[in-house]
């Protein structure tokens, strides 16, 4: 960049490498020309000036300062900063073996990422950014790129991922995901060499605990060939939560860096922020979130600390394009599958474990003065599943077992799964069916629906309402867009009612029945739809519902299938699985 005329050699600008910052030295005429460095910081005791050593910096200070001002490491740093970048690569290995062949848009989202350092997937739900970020890095694998890769997802997506793994990547693996209670295992895993990649899976949530990042860490920190993968990153959209700054920090040990969202700014550009702090700081270039903000957003409100509106966004958009790929569902209709299934896995709170216990070794549970005892399998399967579900159904005297005189009792404390259902719908701003197998659950989650999203936004079908009521509310409701969300019984609205303005469907719990769950999914997967449908069963981890969704995806009827393996269910699944 050659220096104008008109710029002035007072201005004296030296870097310092240890922390990557220019060091500037101004007179006091120069002061309002400093200022306009994008991201500088007066340092009072130094009396001078400092910026990190970052693009937006850089172009400023060699565009309006005399080159003979700067000393020969701060002219290379800046030189650097500048050009480090690559925004232009060659295109996906065509010799790379595909282990499940790749839709088309998937190839190009490939090509466009290849070779890039920094890359964003930002990929509707349901159109395969896991598969294509495990073909990616499976290919710098083979390249001999990476070696190992770091996968941060959500807590209930970490079996999902190794799931995933198995499926797609062509190459031999070896994947852990990490349990910070089993250090010494992970030890012993993490040194062990034996040519294979290996990736470690760690839960975004436990990213603001110490032990996960040190594990991770060690992890990043035992070889040079080192790829991150951050999914679901809109989880790392606040510059000042300590998760977001530890996988800013675990990053840097990374030399290829991948993040995945179908929601990369569900709150407004803001949020993009943190997301290229990980992927890189240089690709926007401005240093910390406040300049960012400056920039990018105009302030307003009370004491001007709202965000009114947006500026300068097509600058954004420049920097940030070359390193991302979006694909939204509406644009590969023919392209994607008919049907998408997933699961969240999340924990059961304490109090739900030991009740979950109880039932599964002793048959029997207590809380103060209420109990409740289970006499067959079936009847303790459907009493663990609704505990997994946040409820319990006590006696209401202990000496009667007549089954018309229950209470059934939200369990206290927070419920994992409503936490679990908000957080998807909030990732995936769709039409959403919400199925429920106890008229407790769903009166939980239209709770917690309607204080997240307004009053209006849900309607009800259950067995309460009226078969009049059930049909307006779906198809003058929920089928012309006035409420997002439908939450119902299986068993009672599954049948008969069409539903095709749903683009996601998640299962709360399920019936022992295959024929609820084959119906209830066909009622938004039918003539009519021209959308691709996402499933979602979120299941407590290790508990019944792991054998429900299991039984159901084998087209099996769950209560056929326990009386067909008490047996086994009694020793190896209920008191296994309960501890």
């Amino acid at each position: 960049m050659t220096p104008n005329s008109n710029q002035s050699s007072d201005v004296r600008v030296e870097y310092d490498p240890k922390t990557s910052r220019f060091i500037i030295h101004s007179p006091p005429w120069l002061v309002d020309e400093v200022r306009k460095i994008p991201n500088r910081r007066w340092d009072s005791r130094r009396r001078v000036w400092t910026a990190p050593a970052l693009r937006a910096n850089s172009e400023y200070l060699m565009a309006h300062f005399n080159h003979s001002g700067f000393t020969p490491a701060a002219l290379e740093a800046a030189s650097q900063s500048v050009e480090r970048v690559p925004r232009v690569t060659s295109p996906f290995p065509v010799l790379y073996s595909f282990k499940t062949q790749p839709r088309e848009y998937q190839r190009k989202a490939l090509d466009s990422a290849w070779g890039k350092p920094a890359f964003a997937f930002y990929m509707d739900m349901g159109t395969g950014k896991t598969k294509t970020s495990l073909d990616l890095y499976s290919a710098y694998y083979v390249d001999g790129k990476v070696d190992r890769v770091l996968i941060v997802t959500k807590f209930s997506t970490r079996k999902n991922w190794e799931r995933e793994i198995g499926i797609h990547c062509p190459v031999e693996t070896d994947t852990l995901i990490l349990d910070t209670s089993k250090a010494k295992a992970f030890e012993e895993w993490n040194t062990a060499v034996d040519g294979r990649l290996k990736f470690l899976i760690v839960g975004t949530e436990s990213l603001a605990a110490g032990n996960a990042v040190h594990l991770a860490e060690k992890f990043v920190n035992c070889s040079t060939r080192v790829g991150m993968i951050v999914d679901e990153a809109h989880m790392i959209k606040n510059h000042s939560a300590v998760r977001s700054k530890n996988c800013v920090k675990l990053g840097l040990s990374a030399s290829y860096k991948t993040i995945m969202t179908g929601t990369p700014v569900a709150n407004g550009p803001m949020d993009v922020f943190m997301q290229f702090e990980f992927l890189d700081p240089n690709i926007i270039g401005i240093g910390d979130f406040y300049s960012f903000r400056n920039r990018y957003a105009i302030m307003g409100g009370y004491e001007d600390k709202q965000v009114v509106g947006y500026q300068n966004m097509g600058e954004l958009i420049e920097l940030i394009s070359p390193f991302v790929y979006q694909v939204r569902k509406s644009e590969v209709l023919t392209e994607l599958p008919p049907k998408v299934y997933e699961v969240r896995e999340v924990q059961m709170t304490d109090e739900q474990k030991r009740l979950y216990k109880d039932i599964a070794k002793r048959d029997k549970a207590t809380s103060g003065d209420r109990g409740i005892t289970v006499k067959t399998v079936l009847e303790r399967m459907l009493r663990l599943q609704e505990i997994a579900g946040g409820v319990i159904t006590y006696e209401r005297n202990p000496d009667l077992f007549n089954p018309e005189k229950f209470d059934r009792c939200r369990i206290p404390g927070s419920n994992p799964k409503v936490d679990e259902l908000l957080s998807i719908v909030d990732e995936n701003p769709v039409s959403t069916i919400v199925w429920c197998r106890f008229i407790e659950e769903i009166r939980m989650v239209t709770e917690a629906l309607r204080k997240q999203y307004g009053p209006d936004s849900v309607v009800e079908i259950h067995g309460g309402i009226s078969e009049q009521q059930r049909d307006y509310n779906v198809q003058n409701l929920f089928q012309t867009g006035k409420a997002r969300f439908l939450v119902g019984n299986a068993a009672t609205g599954g049948v008969g009612l069409n539903m095709t303005k749903a683009e996601l469907v998640v299962y709360y719990s399920n019936s022992f029945s295959f024929t609820d769950r084959e119906q209830s999914e066909d009622r938004a997967h039918r003539i009519g739809q021209n959308r691709s449908v996402t499933y979602i069963d979120i299941v407590a981890e290790g508990t019944v519902d792991v054998v429900v969704v299991k039984a159901l995806k084998e087209k099996k009827d769950v209560s056929e299938f326990v009386r067909h393996s008490i047996d086994t269910l009694n020793t190896d699944v209920l008191q296994g699985l309960a501890g």
